[in-house]
């Protein structure tokens, strides 16, 4: 059955096979391509609904709470587990097909036992979920799924290690009303952690990779009131005045809040600094944008500024490793399938590199570096109308040639930005 359009201009046909672009290398985005090449067949076996309904029930916002219980690690220190509260906001997409989050840690990750002070989370997590059947407004169903989590653990006056690990998931998730309810089980592999326990001292612990998930979500329906606005005419006759008015081109402002996340370890501290940690995290920043969209390419121009620092310290040594970002990129939007609308391009960076070093106080390393960095930058919007004043945005922006010279060799700050939920609003969309 052909999947008719809704409205003329405002949607295009959805092709029967389609292709995010350049999006893959992690398990997000490759479910997410899975997920767009069958989305044609979902929309076209909900026979009881409009081409309208089909696409602005597309997608569900969600913001919840969540309980993973995190299994401990045994080795020279037990860490002992723990359960880890954490907050989600994602959505479920392709009609209760599938369910993309990011979860932050709260409070709870510290144990003093015998001692010894222990902390242990698995950090940021982003995660995508595939239901077996679409969720419905009652019942169970089963779900699998994976993540890009973490091991995040500190020991004493350690270091705070932090190494990323994929998490595989299965469980089961059912809707009442307007909220979500899923428990499932949690696979987390990757064996044995090296850990520092003195500057001359390294162990290993082996951490537990079983644990369990709860979550509670409150579901927000967003779009659905422009239903009778597009099967009436009335969405399809703003579009064109807009368009002949010249307000769907124009400026764009942003804010949202990044992840940087070091590409590879720094091979300097694996093999001078060992008992510092390999990868440090990074603090959330924020990414403030200002651009320019252009609707007849359906293409965007953006200058983006972002901020942060990893930050590693333990027995008196401590490292910061810095960055100051504002970037010029330009990506091309490929197609529309029911308002998920993924974009590429290329990306310049200038960026202001430094790192600098403190042993027991005393001012050690001090090194800086100005340099233009070229990157590509991949992501998505949720464009339910072209006629949004503002819309929501995830970016990914990948940067593979960050160095810094410093004495006896270089520090490694390759870096993968990842903005997961940023706010675009579009100023002249008024009226």
């Amino acid at each position: 059955m052909r999947n008719p359009r809704i409205a003329r201009p405002e949607n295009r046909r959805v092709p029967s096979r389609t292709t995010i672009g350049a999006v893959g290398g992690t398990l997000v985005r490759a479910l997410m391509g899975t997920l767009a090449v069958a989305a044609p067949l979902v929309a076209q076996s909900a026979t009881e609904t409009t081409p309208a309904e089909r696409r602005f029930r597309f997608a569900e916002l969600y913001v919840g709470a969540e309980a993973a219980s995190i299994g401990g690690a045994s080795g020279a220190v037990p860490v002992p587990g723990r359960i880890a509260p954490r907050v989600a906001i994602g959505g479920l997409h392709f009609w209760g097909r599938a369910d993309f989050a990011v979860l932050f840690p709260v409070a709870g990750r510290t144990i003093d036992r015998d001692g010894v002070r222990t902390a242990l989370d698995a950090g940021v997590e982003t995660r995508a979920r595939l239901h077996l059947r679409p969720i419905a407004r009652a019942g169970w169903t089963p779900y699998v799924g994976g993540a890009l989590g973490a091991v995040d653990v500190q020991v004493g006056d350690g270091p705070r290690v932090y190494q990323f690990r994929p998490v595989l998931q299965a469980g089961v998730a059912t809707r009442v009303g307007n909220t979500l309810f899923d428990v499932g089980w949690s696979h987390r592999p990757g064996g044995a952690l090296r850990y520092p326990l003195a500057r001359d001292r390294i162990t290993s612990l082996d951490v537990a990779p079983h644990g369990l998930v709860v979550g509670v979500h409150r579901l927000f329906e967003t779009t659905a009131p422009l239903i009778a606005k597009v099967d009436d005419g009335t969405q399809a006759r703003r579009e064109q005045a807009w368009r002949d008015a010249g307000k769907l081109s124009g400026p764009s402002l942003a804010i949202g809040a990044t992840s940087l996340i070091l590409a590879g370890a720094m091979d300097r501290n694996s093999a001078q600094r060992p008992w510092l940690a390999a990868r440090p995290r990074a603090g959330t920043s924020l990414d403030l944008g200002v651009g320019w969209y252009d609707e007849r390419r359906d293409a965007h121009v953006n200058v983006a500024w972002r901020r942060g620092a990893f930050t590693t310290s333990a027995f008196e040594y401590r490292q910061e490793n810095t960055r100051a970002s504002i970037a010029l990129e330009a990506f091309k939007f490929l197609g529309d399938y029911h308002g998920f609308v993924p974009f590429v391009g290329p990306v310049v960076s200038l960026d202001r590199l430094s790192v600098r070093e403190h042993d027991a106080g005393v001012e050690v390393t001090s090194a800086s570096r100005t340099l233009l960095a070229p990157g590509v930058t991949f992501g998505w919007d949720i464009r339910p109308t072209r006629t949004q004043s503002w819309l929501l945005r995830t970016n990914l922006r990948w940067f593979p040639r960050l160095r810094v010279p410093v004495p006896g060799g270089e520090q490694t700050l390759d870096q993968l930005e990842f903005n997961f939920i940023q706010l675009v609003w579009y100023p002249k969309r008024r009226g």
